[in-house]
């Protein structure tokens, strides 16, 4: 699903832009897409948007374009219109080909459409807070020539890299998290991005032990989970049981997610799913009966939630069993 989104937009991309410069816009050194998110990571599923940031460098060969700010605002607007536009898919039904998520570009959704290369550098350093920070460990460029996308990914490699103090990254992220779990909790066990354990708090650890190893090895910085967790653990920047134990709670909610955006069964406690249903989920996630399902769901989460207190908040384990699994 990733592929044929990128694809798509490719497809879009280079659509709107010839339009645009058959108008007559001067575009300086283009406009670049930054996947992020789910999209960045590839890990794409059917109810996920497509999370994009738009960098452009607005110099040219004559110097700086006196009309930049309008015109790649108006270049990303209509690359956003084109994916989001309504299509008929049925017989009095129309749906968006997309949706589109742009509230990880600089600033926000106080921020322009489109960045500059120079904003989106300066935003991720100084304005930018800690889960932003963390989220570019999936910006992948998509879109965009290749010296703008040279220099974008440049850009972030530096910023991830940056000298921190101490653990205060993982110390904000923490509070990043607690803030969303006060404004957005989970609706029930199922909810596998928000719930204490679940992919969410996965993301974070992965993510903060990239950037807290990244410099001195940046081949962890691969903007899909699994193999970023492949990557700490061959560098010896994770235990290998650790390792073993996250990538296997990372396969288990990408599967339950996936089967969640196909069949539209969010929450099963509220909607007792048909017998065919509740077989298929229960083999999307490896077992054999439904009634399973929540109970591993559950000790998934723990067992995640005792890796995030040690490797995030620096909880020591409780027990000789923990403590095997993280030294």
């Amino acid at each position: 699903l990733s592929a044929l989104s990128q694809a798509a937009v490719a497809q879009v991309y280079d659509i709107c832009v010839s339009m645009s410069v058959a108008a007559g816009q001067d575009l300086g050194k283009g406009l670049a897409i930054v996947s992020m998110g789910d999209f960045g990571g590839a890990s794409l599923v059917a109810d996920a948007p497509l999370d994009l940031v738009f960098v452009y460098d607005p110099d040219g060969k004559k110097g700086a374009c006196a009309n930049a700010v309008k015109n790649y605002t108006d270049l990303a607007g209509a690359i956003t219109e084109c994916l989001t536009k309504p299509r008929k898919v049925a017989e009095g039904l129309k749906l968006p080909l997309f949706e589109v998520d742009t509230r990880s570009r600089p600033g926000g959704t106080g921020g322009e459409i489109a960045s500059s290369l120079r904003i989106y550098k300066t935003y991720y350093v100084g304005q930018a807070d800690a889960c932003a920070q963390l989220g570019l460990t999936r910006a992948r460029v998509v879109c965009g020539p290749k010296g703008l996308a040279a220099r974008i990914e440049d850009a972030t490699a530096d910023m991830l890299t940056r000298p921190r103090q101490g653990d205060q990254l993982p110390r904000d992220a923490d509070r990043g998290r607690n803030k969303d779990m006060r404004h957005n909790r989970p609706q029930s066990t199922w909810d596998v991005e928000r719930i204490r354990g679940g992919l969410a708090d996965l993301e974070i650890i992965v993510q903060c032990m990239q950037v807290k190893f990244g410099a001195e090895h940046p081949y962890v910085f691969s903007p899909n989970l699994s193999e970023a967790l492949s990557a700490l653990g061959r560098s010896g920047c994770l235990d290998g049981h650790i390792v073993a134990e996250l990538a296997e709670s990372v396969a288990f909610w990408q599967r339950l997610r996936a089967v969640q955006g196909l069949t539209g069964m969010n929450d099963p406690t509220t909607d007792r799913p048909r017998q065919r249903m509740a077989k298929l989920i229960a083999k999307a996630v490896g077992v054999s009966d439904f009634t399973s399902v929540e109970p591993l769901i559950r000790g998934h989460a723990e067992r995640t939630q005792m890796h995030y207190n040690h490797l995030i908040l620096g909880h020591q384990p409780d027990n000789s069993v923990d403590k095997a699994a993280v030294h």
